[in-house]
């Protein structure tokens, strides 16, 4: 999966002015999930301590199902610490319109983050099923593009 990925969601993690060891966890798991090398995750590490601009980012280089995926962990993202703040939402509405996320999609993506993180494997950073949710996200993909 493309590092930018990674970025974009960072720049929801980065909303609220500093990034938090959850939010920082929670970005290196999902990259460890998708199968980052310890290599690959020292690199994005450096990527995500300093604040970037969405501008930043080339959004050529996100599949369809990476924008769904960099949306979705964004939104399980602003969730950890219990409430979407109003620069959290505003990052996250900027996120979507930068992706180009459909408000259903958005929905559906929402729903799913909501459903894995009841799944016994929680919802904490070292302990969240990112892979699911990439699954979860995909299925829901196939379904709508029949």
């Amino acid at each position: 999966m493309n590092p930018q990925v990674f970025l974009a969601i960072a720049t929801v993690a980065w909303a609220n002015g500093d990034l938090s060891a959850d939010e920082r966890a929670g970005i290196l798991n999902a990259a460890r999930s998708v199968g980052y090398s310890e290599g690959d995750l020292g690199l994005l590490s450096k990527g995500i301590e300093m604040r970037r601009e969405l501008s930043s980012l080339s959004l050529h280089r996100f599949s369809a199902l990476d924008r769904v995926f960099a949306y979705a962990a964004s939104e399980w993202l602003a969730r950890l610490e219990g409430t979407v703040g109003t620069s959290e939402q505003a990052a996250l509405d900027a996120l979507s319109d930068f992706l180009k996320i459909a408000p259903d999609v958005r929905d559906e993506a929402r729903a799913a983050v909501l459903e894995i993180s009841r799944l016994p494997s929680g919802d904490r950073p070292e302990r969240y099923d990112f892979l699911k949710l990439r699954e979860v996200l995909d299925g829901n993909m196939r379904a709508r593009s029949r």
